[in-house]
């Protein structure tokens, strides 16, 4: 066999080998696509998904929103509102309590809490802080003594 011939016989096994390579290079790249493509798919669903359940939400909470809105609306209507505290005209004092007229106290008290339109959670400390201090070193002495309230 002549050298030309030898030459051209594994220049032809070279390019044979490099198209196989190039064809499995290609196939490869061709899988790896698909599978890019399968799994960009199946994010693009589940944002869907996930997007579908947030609009859901946020509809829904319009919704209550709203609903809250008209039902304050309507309450605001139906009832008489007091202004907040701190634009009233008129100055009410809590009243102090020296251990003594108890329920003339609780009274003046109570008025006071209905006008201020004062929270329940809010009336303990306000009272508390209005004891006169004889009946706050009595407080010990009394909750000790006096068994406590039950319905």
């Amino acid at each position: 066999m002549s050298d030309h011939a030898r030459l051209k016989e594994i220049q032809d096994e070279i390019s044979n080998g490099v198209q196989l390579q190039i064809k499995k290079f290609m196939d490869a790249m061709d899988i790896r696509d698909r599978d890019k493509a399968h799994r960009l798919d199946s994010l693009e669903v589940s944002n869907e998904d996930r997007l579908v359940r947030i609009e859901t939400a946020v509809e829904s909470l319009l919704q209550r929103a709203a609903e809250d809105q008209q039902r304050d609306e309507a309450n605001s209507r139906n009832n008489t509102h007091r202004t907040p505290f701190h634009t009233r005209s008129v100055k009410l004092e809590f009243p102090r309590f020296d251990g003594t007229h108890a329920i003339e106290w609780i009274f003046k008290a109570e008025q006071f809490f209905e006008y201020y339109n004062t929270p329940d959670d809010d009336r303990l400390m306000i009272a508390a802080v209005h004891l006169d201090q004889k009946v706050i070193l009595a407080l010990p002495v009394m909750i000790v003594l006096v068994p406590p309230y039950s319905n």
